[in-house]
């Protein structure tokens, strides 16, 4: 935790965000490349362990506990605390939800229901984190919400510029 701490500091949250969130997918797929690679040669199950602990690993320095840092940091004070409760609420739910999924899932296709339950979707939110998050680290709520307004309007103008052209 303490590193954690220290880290936040340090070292921007976009950057701490998406690098540990892009490492933990890497180490999900090797693990389903090293589940099926035990099926030929029992030495692979180590694969299996220390792909675990590298997820685990980065679980724990970014994708647990930074979220709840940026959202704090995205909304204005009148309403910080409303999202906070949405992000602890999301958070929860989503973790309830995979919980109810993983073991029918397991029993049915086996290693398998981590691509639908949580490669998949990550790659897809870490995608649109990398194209919208912008940085947060000391910077004010009202800059960082005229960056986002900023991308919002190129964004609209654009698709203006394609509806009219067509």
């Amino acid at each position: 935790m303490s590193q954690t701490v220290f880290q936040l500091f340090n070292v921007s949250r976009r950057l701490l965000l998406l690098l540990p969130g892009l490492t933990s997918v890497l180490s999900l797929i090797s693990y389903l490349i090293f589940d099926r690679l035990t099926l030929l040669n029992g030495i692979f199950r180590y694969g299996c362990a220390f792909s675990f602990i590298v997820y685990l690993s980065c679980f724990g320095l970014s994708l647990g506990t930074i979220p709840f840092y940026i959202a704090g940091e995205l909304f204005p004070q009148n309403f910080r605390s409303t999202g906070q409760a949405i992000v602890f609420f999301f958070f929860y739910l989503s973790g309830f939800i995979f919980n109810i999924l993983i073991l029918p899932l397991y029993v049915s296709i086996g290693v398998w229901c981590f691509l639908p339950l949580f490669i998949i979707p990550q790659i897809f939110c870490l995608t649109i984190l990398w194209i919208f998050l912008p940085e947060t680290r000391g910077r004010e709520v009202h800059e960082i919400v005229g960056d986002l307004k900023k991308y919002w309007e190129t964004s609209t103008t654009k698709v203006q510029l394609i509806n009219c052209d067509t």
